[in-house]
């Protein structure tokens, strides 16, 4: 498919350029800017890019067609060959006429912070319906680009001895081809959506879900291994996981708790992906507990909090209780740090993945939360009826029994959705007709 020239080889060497701009999103000022050139350097890294050299623009005004000033972009591109750097990458979106300008002055290939993202989900993408996702927002990326890809090239030509006209361009023909693969691939993913609705639901009503979010590189699929012994892939890298991983956290908690690993958040995120990141998130949303996982070695760490609570506001999530997870305390020059975001968010845990003493503290937390949000029912059942406790044993959370001659006495936690559906409610019992140990 033609999306594959625009792959990004790997090892290539990068200059990267940016812009101070109230008008740019993010790069308002020096610290703006140099947060979202660090950024954009891990970015590049995730894709094995070696970055040669920056450039700042500091303008008061943006050049509609090139944003930067003619001089500015020759003095970038003669920097950037004496590096023997192959291509500009710029720190914003730039319009598909903005990078074929740019390329025409500077004779170098020109990327903006869009493509790179888009690449790295391409690259890491491994569920059907993420790779036809990401698929098919490089084609919608690609789209308006495609006449500078296929510029100089001849039209077909139709009929009998080409007496019909010249007919469509290649960038016409290549462009009705490109609109017709995205139209097949919203298709079937709509298809796969329903099957997925399907399943949400009745995960929901077997299971307890709690969601891992967080700004990405965060170490939320490490936690997710500690916590499940699971082996995926942990990479210090950016948007390592793009896919939205379920694996039990305790099956011995009725109905079972089920920790859902997400994609990371990141700021300035390209408006053609965030329907992606819904997509990717839909099952997530769902859960009843999110757990906020930060890097608090990361000197940004307020800015990732924000801007992870900005895309759950944007992506519509209902109101749900949050347990932030301050992560990487192995990487903390001391405990002052961490003492200010314990201090600022109560409801926190300070923790290393690596530490199994604070993934226990972890998963006590979570559990914790569940059972206390349930209430706490008090039965007496004879021993007469035996199904009761069969049903009892393999489906309630039974904290305390007593037995006695005639019946059992039991304390259990139950969620309501799963207590009504036993027919328990003939042998509930009030609390002080419970026998005293």
């Amino acid at each position: 498919m033609m999306e594959k020239d625009f792959l990004i080889p790997r090892g290539i060497k990068a200059m990267v350029a940016s812009m101070a701009h109230k008008k740019i999103v993010g790069h308002a000022n020096e610290e703006e800017i140099y947060r979202a050139i660090e950024e954009l350097k891990e970015l590049l890294r995730t894709l094995d890019i070696n970055v040669v050299g920056e450039s700042i623009a500091h303008r008061v005004k943006i050049s509609a067609a090139t944003v930067f000033s003619d001089k500015k972009l020759l003095e970038v591109a003669q920097e950037a060959k004496k590096l023997s750097a192959e291509v500009i990458v710029f720190d914003f979106e730039l319009s598909a006429t903005q990078v074929r300008n740019i390329e025409k002055l500077t004779e170098l290939h020109v990327l903006d912070r869009n493509s790179i993202i888009l690449e790295i989900f391409a690259r890491h993408a491994r569920s059907r319906e993420s790779l036809l996702q990401v698929e098919m927002l490089r084609l919608q990326y690609l789209l308006p680009r495609l006449s500078h890809l296929y510029s100089g090239q001849g039209h077909q030509r139709g009929g009998a001895h080409s007496i019909s006209g010249s007919g469509e361009s290649k960038s016409e023909v290549m462009k009705k081809l490109v609109r017709q693969k995205i139209d097949q691939h919203k298709k079937e993913l709509q298809e796969i959506g329903v099957a997925r609705i399907e399943q949400s639901k009745k995960r929901k009503e077997n299971t307890c879900r709690v969601a891992l979010v967080g700004y990405t590189n965060a170490g939320k699929s490490s936690i997710l291994n500690r916590l499940c012994s699971e082996k995926l892939l942990e990479e210090n890298k950016l948007f390592s996981t793009v896919d939205a991983t379920h694996r039990v956290l305790d099956d011995q908690i009725k109905p079972p708790i089920v920790l859902i690993d997400t994609v990371g958040f990141i700021s300035n995120l390209p408006k053609n992906l965030q329907q992606g990141f819904r997509t990717t998130l839909e099952s997530a949303l769902e859960a009843q507990l999110l757990v906020m996982v930060c890097d608090v070695s990361n000197h940004h760490v307020d800015f990732h909090i924000q801007v992870t609570n900005e895309v759950l506001k944007k992506l519509n999530t209902a109101p749900k209780d949050v347990l932030y997870v301050f992560n990487k305390k192995d990487l903390l020059p001391g405990d002052y740090v961490a003492d200010h975001f314990l201090h600022e968010y109560p409801r926190s845990l300070l923790v290393s993945s690596f530490d199994p003493a604070d993934m226990k503290r972890l998963k006590e937390a979570i559990n914790h939360y569940f059972m206390e949000s349930w209430p706490c029912q008090c039965l007496y059942i004879p021993y007469s009826v035996s199904r009761p406790h069969a049903l009892l044993a393999a489906k309630a959370n039974v904290i305390e029994s007593c037995a006695k001659d005639e019946g059992v006495y039991y304390k259990v936690r139950l969620p309501e959705s799963l207590f009504r559906p036993l027919n328990l409610e003939n042998y509930v019992i009030s609390q002080d007709k419970y026998p005293a140990r």
